[in-house]
């Protein structure tokens, strides 16, 4: 199992296994700010889950580091494009 010791810079928790809260539709139910938000939530905690377990930490594609070259007295690489996984299980998008 990946590590949950990885800190969520958006919410300053732990990466924890928690019970997903699902939003409850009803007719005349007057949606708010906070049910899109919850709506949202719920679907990308699932698709983090799957990707912390399914998928593991590390690169999915790409994301290639040229060599280092000393240019103007600063030290230059390129990242080439590509995804990994973070170890919460989010995409990380270069």
């Amino acid at each position: 199992m990946p590590d949950n010791n990885c800190l969520d810079t958006t919410t300053e928790e732990t990466c924890e296994l928690k019970a997903f809260e699902r939003n409850k539709y009803f007719y005349g139910k007057l949606m708010t700010v906070r049910d899109f938000e919850a709506e949202q939530r719920y679907f990308n905690q699932k698709r983090h889950l799957l990707n912390w377990l399914g998928l593991g930490v590390g690169l999915v594609c790409g994301l290639e580091v040229s060599e280092p070259k000393l240019a103007d007295g600063k030290l230059q690489v390129k990242l080439a494009k590509g995804v990994a996984l973070d170890c919460c299980g989010r995409e990380i998008v270069v």
